[in-house]
């Protein structure tokens, strides 16, 4: 018999989860979504759409470990809460109230890169392979035994705005193979080796300043791990601050952070710690996104100008 099963999430991640589940026939009872207040949050997405086509009860909540959430897993006598893609630690109650568990999704190879950002940490740190995991939820951060993962690779050029897109179809993927394994009952648990555990910190938007003194490599990396569809890689020149979306290597060098000549295309060249990198798209902050040729020909970035990671 299948599981009756309870979801949450609220990314446009959990909403192709879900979506995965209910096109294999495993249909939630309830699920709990983000209430609109938080859709400022990095790809949000609702659930009203999927859970109206379904049937499926839906709550919008900022908090999982509410009243509400246990009195509903309850109600609904539910075996299994899959949180998926949901920014928040679950606590008991809600922990235990499920009669099999409660069951988390990550975008790493537990025990890597357990805790938070996971899609701009893997691009950061240069990890050329994960897997997605599906576990058990405990009291700890990314700990609980492994069900299943889900590998894939990470291209060497790639940014987190293409990794992100590709996370989808893996993620519909991860989730049929998990249904699979639900019907064969019961689902598989293999404990994770603690003593491989490496944990990342939530990031911030301020936390995107760059540090011009790193590689041309690191820079490379900072900008397309926090391109969209989050906050952006960022610097100041001239009390101004300015976003980063795009760059390429280049040889040039000088001062790290200085605003070295010209690309044959006419963008600017940066210097870093061991050569420079050409702004290809960069934003002032609260206007649209430019060529940094054409920052400089309108005077906003000058040749000798140096960027800092402060308003100067």
């Amino acid at each position: 018999m299948i599981p009756k099963l309870a979801f949450a999430g609220g990314l446009r991640l959990s909403w192709y989860c879900l979506k995965a589940l209910c096109e294999e026939g495993i249909v939630p009872e309830v699920a709990f979504g983000y209430d609109p207040s938080l859709s400022h949050r990095s790809g949000y997405r609702d659930l009203g759409d999927l859970c109206e086509r379904y049937g499926i009860a839906l709550h919008r909540i900022r908090d999982i470990n509410t009243d509400l959430v246990a009195d509903e897993i309850r109600t609904w006598r539910i075996d299994l809460l899959c949180v998926w893609n949901w920014s928040q630690l679950v606590k008991e109650p809600i922990l235990s109230l499920p009669s099999q568990g409660c069951l988390g999704m990550h975008p790493t190879r537990l025990p890597l890169g357990r805790g938070r950002a996971p899609i701009p940490w893997s691009i950061i740190h240069g990890l050329r392979e994960s897997a997605i995991s599906i576990f058990f939820l405990t009291p700890g951060v990314d700990d609980g035994d492994l069900v299943h993962q889900e590998p894939f690779s990470i291209g060497e050029d790639e940014d987190a705005a293409s990794l992100y897109g590709r996370l989808e179809a893996l993620h519909v993927q991860a989730v049929r193979t998990f249904c699979t394994l639900l019907r064969r009952g019961p689902l598989p648990r293999t404990p994770q080796d603690h003593s491989r555990a490496t944990y990342w910190p939530k990031r911030r938007p301020q936390d995107g300043v760059i540090d011009w003194s790193k590689s041309t490599a690191d820079q490379l990396r900072w900008v397309r791990a926090l391109t969209d569809p989050y906050p952006g890689a960022f610097s100041f020149v001239d009390g101004r601050k300015f976003f980063i979306w795009q760059a390429a290597a280049r040889s040039e060098s000088g001062k790290p952070g200085a605003i070295v000549g010209e690309a044959d295309s006419g963008n600017a060249v940066v210097a870093t710690s061991d050569g420079a990198i050409e702004v290809l798209v960069a934003q002032a902050e609260g206007e649209e996104r430019r060529s940094s040729r054409e920052l400089l020909a309108d005077g906003r970035w000058r040749i000798g100008s140096t960027f800092t990671g402060a308003v100067a």
